[in-house]
C-alpha cells in the first residue's frame, strides 16, 4: 500500500482518528478501519481513489456519489 501524502494523513486524522491511519498502512480503510482489496471496489478509478484517499468504496459513494441512475 503507497504511503498518502502527509497532508491527507493529517486530514484523515483529524476526521477519522490516528487509529484508522495505521490500519491504512496495512489495507484498511480510512473510514471503517476494515480491509480492502481490489475486489471490494466497483472500478480502476475507485480502487485508485482508495489508494490515495483510504476511502472505501461506501464512503467514496457517499462523498462522490455513483453514476447509477
Amino acid at each position: 500500500m503507497p504511503n498518502m501524502n502527509p497532508a491527507a494523513l493529517f486530514l484523515a486524522e483529524q476526521i477519522w482518528g490516528a487509529d484508522r491511519v495505521g490500519g491504512y498502512r496495512e489495507g484498511a480503510c480510512i473510514c471503517h478501519g476494515q480491509p480492502q482489496t481490489r475486489a471490494d471496489f466497483r472500478d480502476d478509478v475507485s480502487w485508485s481513489e482508495f489508494r490515495i484517499s483510504a476511502m472505501c468504496q461506501e464512503e467514496q459513494d457517499l462523498v462522490f456519489g455513483t453514476d447509477e441512475g
